[in-house]
């Protein structure tokens, strides 16, 4: 059995067919916990008019708290023990939760599982398929750049956050990252080759997780949190995780479509280890953005 935790705001288009693609789930034993953070338009059983084949419960934030506090909200309400994530603009492959399931039966001992995800570009009418890595030492490369990916390809067991805590509050960006890093320095997660999540992005749709002073903040909370296990990498390891760092904001400006800005720290990425096609992408994020999507 499952609990999905699906976080909405103001995106009742996109939650309904978020519902509407977990109905085609060949595993359908799993509830669904919606956290509703303040919409202007409140989620109700009542905006839920059609009978889905699972349980679905609604919690109201009195205010809006953002997307770790709404997680941590719905991974207290979960009645059973895997616990997935889902975000609201995002939909599932519909053979996951059955893919997920067979992975547990055959490994009992598993406490989090990560995998592949398809990447659509709304606007560019593009799309690309994630590869992650399986390295030997997972915390010290989950250190040096998140392998793992974002909320909506993880499923954990909530044992595991009851023994490691919740998302970090104080986070208003890459909360997702700092619980995979601390996750990962006692578990190793179970890797499946599959992309069963599609994300849907929407360049120049604003959002937390594209705010770059958000992100910046959030780099150095983890780096302060993180301070004693970042001085046991190498020289070379700080490198790569500079320009995983520089990378990364790079594309989030490109998300936003800020030319510039994405230009400028891809030429920062560039100037760390010399890699020719940081300074190739740092030309084309000014000239042709677009490109840079189509070739990922």
């Amino acid at each position: 059995m499952f609990s999905v935790i699906i976080p909405t705001y103001n995106r009742p288009k996109e939650l309904l067919n978020c519902l509407k693609s977990l109905s085609k789930q060949s595993f359908l034993n799993f509830e669904v916990i919606i956290i509703d953070d303040h919409s202007e338009t409140e989620v109700s059983k009542s905006f839920l008019s059609e009978n889905y084949p699972f349980r679905i419960v609604i919690s109201r934030n009195e205010v809006n708290c953002g997307a770790a506090l709404s997680r941590n909200k719905g991974i207290k309400l979960c009645k059973y023990e895997w616990i997935a994530f889902l975000d609201d603009d995002d939909i599932w492959r519909s053979d996951k939760l059955e893919i997920i399931n067979s992975a547990i039966e055959k490994n009992p001992d598993l406490d989090f599982i990560y995998h592949n995800s398809r990447i659509r570009m709304i606007n560019e009418k593009t799309e690309y398929v994630t590869k992650r890595e399986v390295p030997a030492d997972f915390f010290k490369s989950m250190l040096v750049k998140n392998i793992i990916g974002g909320t909506s390809m993880i499923v954990i067991g909530k044992s595991l956050t009851e023994k490691l805590g919740f998302f970090d509050k104080d986070l208003n960006a890459l909360e997702d990252y700092e619980l995979w890093l601390r996750f990962s320095k006692i578990f190793k997660p179970k890797y499946i080759d599959q992309p069963l999540t599609i994300y849907n992005y929407e360049t120049s749709v604003k959002s937390v997780s594209k705010n770059i002073e958000s992100n910046v903040k959030a780099l150095n909370l983890i780096r302060k949190k993180y301070a004693t296990d970042y001085k046991k990498l190498t020289q070379k390891e700080i490198r790569e995780n500079k320009e995983w760092e520089y990378s990364m904001l790079a594309h989030k400006c490109l998300l936003n479509y800020q030319r510039i800005n994405a230009m400028k720290f891809y030429f920062r990425a560039f100037s760390v280890n010399k890699r020719i096609k940081f300074l190739f992408t740092s030309i084309i994020s000014l000239i042709y953005p677009k490109l840079i999507f189509k070739l990922r």
